[in-house]
């Protein structure tokens, strides 16, 4: 009888409750759960984020490119016109533009490299005329037409009605009056803060 009970307790006895696949998960898996859960949605942020930084420099290289405006075709006053405020306009120094209209500038902006003649027997217009502020002119040649026009038609080859200008690493030749003058009126006043250097003139 001692030995029945023996091998009925053996069979029937409850399977233990404190296995690891019964247990209720205890604190630590639970953090090791959110720990995981937050480094995915981390992640997932992350990448996001690294997603709007090469967007954001995208945008950013197209409107570097699109400040910048060549010259073509001796077309300069309409490459001026395009260029957007602060931008760029770039001329290519190896080939001169002839010039029989004077090309305004009338907004912020930064021209390079312009290697321009005004035409033969074309009075009373300078190349360049400065009328805004902010306006940087580099690299450039310029060439008047001083022996084709009388005295009382000469016109200077930059003519500045507008103040922080910046002028330099330049060439005036053959101008009929001034390389660069700098004259304010009354519609734009006084003209503050300009800087003129570098330049060298020829037969003017």
């Amino acid at each position: 009888e001692a030995l029945g009970s023996f091998w009925a307790s053996f069979f029937i006895a409850p399977r233990p409750t404190d296995r690891a696949s019964d247990r209720t998960p205890q604190p630590a898996t639970t953090d090791a759960l959110r720990t995981l859960a937050r480094s995915r949605w981390s992640s997932r942020i992350g990448t996001l984020t690294i997603v709007k930084i090469l967007a954001g420099l995208l945008l950013c290289s197209a409107a570097w490119a699109s400040s910048i405006v060549e010259v073509h075709d001796g077309k300069l006053q309409e490459a001026i016109d395009k260029t957007p405020p602060y931008g760029t306009v770039v001329a290519d120094r190896s080939t001169q533009i002839e010039i029989d209209t004077t090309v305004r500038i009338t907004k912020p902006l930064t021209l390079v490299g312009l290697n321009a003649k005004l035409k033969a027997d074309v009075g009373r217009t300078p190349i360049l005329e400065v009328l805004s502020e902010g306006v940087q002119i580099r690299d450039f040649v310029l060439e008047g037409n001083n022996d084709t026009v009388p005295q009382e038609t000469r016109a200077p080859l930059i003519l500045v009605r507008r103040g922080h200008f910046v002028i330099e690493n330049g060439e005036t030749n053959n101008s009929s009056k001034d390389g660069v003058m700098i004259t304010p009126t009354k519609e734009y006043g006084d003209i503050e803060h300009g800087v003129v250097r570098n330049l060298t003139a020829h037969n003017t």
